[in-house]
């Protein structure tokens, strides 16, 4: 959450000494709302949201093809992974990478 703290201190989203910094992702600018709206635990509470949305995703894409308890199956296996747990209570943007990447191998299987 470096970036973020920089863009909020800031007032703007400008070049910090980080890998890509000056091209902010949506989960970044997904934190920077919430630490401006109220502290940084709104930002977070915002990517645990992205979290319950992806695990949602993840139900929907099994329950349509196969049954619901091979949907029940992988949602328990994809959260029993304790990277996936790790990241969940952080703000980091893999989370919001892994919805997005659901959510767009979905649309292009519904084509």
């Amino acid at each position: 959450m470096p970036m973020s703290e920089e863009y909020v201190k800031n007032h703007r989203i400008s070049y910090i000494l980080i890998m890509h910094s000056d091209l902010p992702a949506l989960a970044d600018m997904l934190i920077v709302l919430g630490m401006l709206i109220k502290n940084d635990i709104l930002g977070k509470l915002i990517l645990y949201c992205i979290f319950l949305f992806l695990c949602l995703g993840i139900f929907v894409f099994a329950r349509k093809y196969s049954n619901e308890k091979i949907a029940y199956l992988s949602v328990l296996i994809f959260v029993s992974i304790p990277l996936i747990i790790y990241y969940a209570g952080t703000a980091h943007t893999d989370i919001s990478l892994a919805l997005f990447t659901i959510l767009s191998f979905f649309a292009f299987l519904d084509l």
